[in-house]
Formats: structure tokens, sequence, C-alpha cells
């Protein structure tokens, strides 16, 4: 059985129904953050389309990471605004 005094801290933490949300965009942004840049550095290295720098894939990946980054901070918003009611 869990000590009362745990369970309450567990039951703190969990206040917030989209945390886990949260936690996870701050695992998942800088990653793809990374991934972008590693794909940006070989396109610009191995160029392959002759029409522009970056090639759509890259390009869609930084748009998901600004999608990502966008939701993350809604979130945090919509957290403060919760805490302070």
């Amino acid at each position: 059985m869990i000590p009362e005094d745990i369970f309450k801290f567990y039951q703190e933490l969990e206040e917030y129904p989209h945390q886990k949300y949260i936690d996870s965009f701050n695992i998942v942004i800088p990653v793809l953050a990374c991934f972008s840049a590693a794909l940006t550095y070989n396109e610009i290295s191995n160029p392959r389309y002759s029409d522009s720098v970056l090639s759509p894939f890259v390009i869609s990946t930084y748009a998901v990471n600004t999608a990502f980054i966008g939701t993350d901070i809604l979130l945090h918003l919509n957290r403060k605004n919760t805490e302070r009611k």
C-alpha cells in the first residue's frame, strides 16, 4: 500500500490533465530539432535538388517541429490559465 503523503504528491503532479502531452513534447521537440539539423546539414553538404537548397522532406520536418512547438506553447499557456483559476 502507498503511504498517504506520497499518494497526495502524485495526485498533485497529475492535476493538469494534459501534463503527459507537455512531458512528451519536452522530449520529442529536441530530438526532432536534432534530426532536422542533421537532415539540413546533409542536404547542404550533398545537394540533390538543383531548384531549391532544401528538399521537401527537410522542409516538412521543420513544419512538423514548428507545429509541435506551437502546440507545446498552447498547452503551457492553458496550464497557466488553469492554475490561476
